[in-house]
């Protein structure tokens, strides 16, 4: 659906209209991670679904260098384009400056890609803004390069 706006907050708005989460519930896919061996989930995604019934702990780009009270949390998303009530990563530009407008929140997700186990959930792991720091912490990690593992939808156990 291609919608035309004028300003951002007409299209905050037209988001928010688009993607009614409280219509939606979290899938069996979405319940179960919370059974999950990982602690640290990040997303691109706007929606709260992830939320919704596991209790975990979502957090947006602009806080993701505040760390009170984190460590006691079992489980945390870090919502790297923000949420409906905050979607900051809109737009072509948006996503062009991301790094720039949020230098501390791309140190605090390297470091946590450096230091822990990390699953990506949500519309696509070639999101610009996740594979530029993928991609900056492989090149330093050299051959003590990532383990990368995927989970989607359909593919048989």
């Amino acid at each position: 659906m291609a919608v035309t706006v004028r300003d951002r907050p007409a299209l905050i708005a037209e988001v928010a209209n688009c993607i009614d989460a409280e219509n939606f519930d979290p899938s069996k896919a979405h319940k179960e991670l919370k059974d999950l061996p990982w602690a640290y989930f990040v997303t691109t995604n706007y929606d709260d679904l992830l939320n919704k019934d596991n209790k975990f702990r979502s957090i947006i780009t602009e806080d993701l260098y505040l760390w009170e009270g984190v460590h006691s949390v079992k489980k945390l998303i870090y919502a790297i384009h923000g949420n409906l009530d905050n979607p900051h990563t809109l737009t072509r530009e948006d996503y062009r400056c991301w790094g720039e407008r949020n230098p501390r929140a791309s140190r605090r997700l390297e470091d946590t890609l450096f230091n822990r186990t990390v699953l990506f959930v949500g519309y696509s792991i070639s999101d610009p803004n996740f594979g530029d720091i993928l991609n900056r912490v492989k090149r330093i990690m050299g051959d003590k390069s990532l383990t990368q593992k995927g989970l989607a939808p359909g593919l048989g156990a």
